[in-house]
Parts: C-alpha cells; structure tokens; sequence
C-alpha cells in the first residue's frame, strides 16, 4: 500500500494529501484532474504512460488489501484502506513510519517523495513550478533544496592505449632484481 500511494505521489509531483483524496471520478481517458487541497490549484495531469502504468496498479494493491467481507462498499478513492474507506493524513503516515522503521531508513519523510519527484521534474525540463501547483518559482525551489544534480556530457571516447615498445613492467621487475643481486 505503501508503495503504491509513494508511486503516485512520485510520478504526479502531488502533496500526499492530494494523492491519498484522489477520487475515481477526477480520472477521466486522457487526464487527471484535481484540485489542490492546500492552495485551491486547480490543474489536469496528463495521463503518460508513467502515470497509466501506476494508475493500473494502485486500484489492484488496494483491492488485494480489500477484505471480503466488505464487498458491498463501494470505494471514492484510487487508495483505500481495508475497508473501502479513503485514508486520512494520519493513518497513511502511520503506515509510512512502519514501513520505514522495517526498511531501518531513519531520516525519510514523506515529504521528500514530492521534493524528488520536484527535483526529477526540473533536471528532465519540465516546468516543476506548473507541476508543484505554486504561485511562485521560489516556493518551487525551497522543494528543489540544491538536489538538483549537474548534468555533464561524457567524454565521446577514450583514447586508445599506446602501445609499449619495451617490455612489460614485470620484466623490468626481474630485470632489476637480478641486477642488484649481481
């Protein structure tokens, strides 16, 4: 579960409270639309194929988390608890400091998953700030936190080994030794 809600907040750049209120009905064939619950932003994500691939898989996790005995319940959200019920803040955050306490990772937040998905966003050319849902570019960069990691162009080939005109180093080794032994 835990996965799942991680993968959709990574590829939608999106806080985990606009993930975990993601409804089945804001889907639609070629976007996702939603409204920020903090700001009010109101934006369609295209539906890429990174988006399509997690989007198939998220309703699956759940479903297969989703106890018999609750068939008749229809659920509003793509993430879901047992129940059938959406997952508030806080019980979602209960699931990710068990699942990172079981992972032995000691200084991950949730928080960080829109911080990279921000910073990822930015080094592809992407507009992070559009995506973020922010007013202004500074806000975007506080997400961005000096992550961002310097692209270079390797060098376009090697240069081919010169060739030894002498002998290999482990000949003039012996060479040497049975000199000084002379």
């Amino acid at each position: 579960m835990v996965r799942a809600v991680v993968n959709l907040a990574y590829v939608t750049g999106q806080r985990i409270s606009d993930v975990l209120d993601l409804g089945v009905e804001q889907l639609s064939e070629d976007f996702i639309g939603l409204v920020q619950r903090k700001t009010r932003y109101r934006m369609k994500l295209r539906e890429i194929r990174n988006l399509a691939a997690v989007l198939q898989r998220t309703p699956t996790t759940c479903r297969s988390l989703f106890l018999k005995a609750h068939k008749d319940v229809k659920p509003s959200t793509i993430i879901f608890s047992r129940r059938g019920e959406p997952y508030t803040y806080d019980g979602f955050s209960t699931l990710w400091q068990r699942a990172r306490v079981a992972s032995g990772v000691s200084d991950a937040r949730i928080h960080d998953v829109r911080a990279k998905a921000l910073t990822d966003a930015e080094e592809l050319g992407l507009d992070a700030q559009r995506l973020a849902g922010h007013a202004s570019r500074a806000t975007t960069e506080i997400y961005l936190r000096g992550l961002k990691a310097h692209v270079a162009d390797p060098s376009p080939s090697l240069p081919k080994p010169r060739r030894r005109t002498g002998r290999s180093v482990e000949a003039k080794i012996i060479r040497v030794t049975a000199r000084a032994r002379s």
